[in-house]
């Protein structure tokens, strides 16, 4: 699935693609939990309303430099052992 199809499905369609993908990071404030999944080709940010307990956004994204505020977060010791 690209990005773009990605776009275009209904929320429980959303839902269900991000599922299939994996979680990579996760960041929090007071306020909110933004949970990070690779799609495929592309990343998708889940915004979680902490107060509200409810999802206030999904955004879908391809550049790197979104990833930005996860680099502290993203364990990539895995990957990284020689």
């Amino acid at each position: 699935m690209s990005v773009f199809e990605f776009i275009n499905l209904n929320i429980d369609e959303r839902a269900d693609a991000i599922l299939k993908g994996t979680l990579i990071a996760n960041r929090s404030t007071t306020e909110q939990m933004m949970l990070l999944f690779t799609l495929e080709d592309f990343f998708v940010e889940v915004t979680y309303d902490l107060k509200y307990n409810c999802v206030i956004r999904i955004k879908p994204f391809q550049t790197l430099r979104r990833l930005t505020p996860y680099l502290d977060c993203i364990d990539i010791s895995d990957i990284t052992r020689i």
